[in-house]
């Protein structure tokens, strides 16, 4: 793939969580980082667009669209709401392709094989591009060390993932989210 712009990428990798978020509830707090991520996200990208606006009209309300009250949205069953939210996610899907497309992304295109040695954490700090990027390097080698580990040690994770914490929100999330990924096997 040509060079993309960062906020494109993480609008398309927005877009492919689509089909994930079918299969979950509106409940979900997957869902709701997603649904608020992505529209600040095409805030962003997009300014003011068409696509923005259709997708700010997109409220993924819970039960049927006469449903006006907060009491009337709560007598439907979840079941009800789950389906409205999918209804919601299919046209966020067709607003989504619409805007990368004009951004000239290609949507279908597989997503890229990461180079070996590569991760989240280390994709992460190359955004950060400051000296501190050095010591955060070599926290995230002793944490992907660590978690390389059948079952893990805390007391040999949570050095590194403190340096990490400290690095900014976009490597402290993808710390986080690396080290969350191995929790149960934590000892």
């Amino acid at each position: 793939m040509r060079h993309v712009p960062t906020l494109t990428l993480e609008l398309l990798a927005r877009y492919r969580e689509i089909d994930e978020l079918m299969g979950g509830s509106r409940a979900s707090s997957e869902f709701r980082r997603w649904q608020a991520s992505t529209a600040e996200l095409l805030r962003k990208t997009l300014g003011f667009h068409p696509a923005v606006v259709e997708f700010q009209g997109l409220r993924f309300r819970a039960g049927p669209v006469h449903a006006a009250s907060a009491e009337e949205v709560a007598a439907f069953p979840a079941a009800e709401h789950d389906r409205r939210m999918r209804q919601d996610l299919a046209e966020a899907k067709r607003l989504l392709r619409r805007a990368l497309v004009q951004l000239h992304v290609d949507v279908d295109a597989a997503p890229e094989a990461k180079p070996p040695g590569s991760s989240a954490v280390r994709d992460a700090l190359s955004r950060v591009g400051s000296p501190e990027a050095l010591a955060g390097s070599a926290a995230a080698e002793r944490l992907e060390r660590s978690l390389a580990e059948s079952h893990p040690a805390w007391a040999e994770v949570q050095p590194a993932l403190a340096v990490l914490l400290g690095m900014g929100w976009p490597v402290a999330r993808a710390a986080l989210e690396t080290v969350s990924a191995r929790l149960t096997d934590l000892r």
